[in-house]
């Protein structure tokens, strides 16, 4: 009975966290889709300062019209990593 309630507390667990990755996936594309409405080319040129930056106002932005929710300092700093690989590289 032991072993069959520790593997449903894990199975639920690894579910639960799942869930909480796509979530925090989904926030990502928000902000980097934010992100690219600006000027991408200048953003790209202007290197780690200026994607920090854009990443902090389309973070800021989206937060306060809670379009996302969770860790904003995790999700901007994940957002701009993914607009660089996806948008400067």
């Amino acid at each position: 009975m032991k072993n069959i309630l520790t593997k449903s507390l894990a199975t639920g667990a690894v579910l639960l966290l799942t869930v909480g990755n796509a979530n925090a996936d989904a926030n990502t594309d928000k902000v980097v889709a934010e992100m690219a409405k600006g000027n991408v080319s200048k953003i790209c040129k202007g290197g780690k300062g200026a994607i920090t930056a854009a990443s902090t106002r389309a973070t800021t932005s989206l937060a306060k019209s809670g379009k996302i929710k969770g860790d904003f300092k995790a999700i901007g700093g994940k957002a701009g990593t993914a607009f660089y690989k996806a948008k400067c590289m």
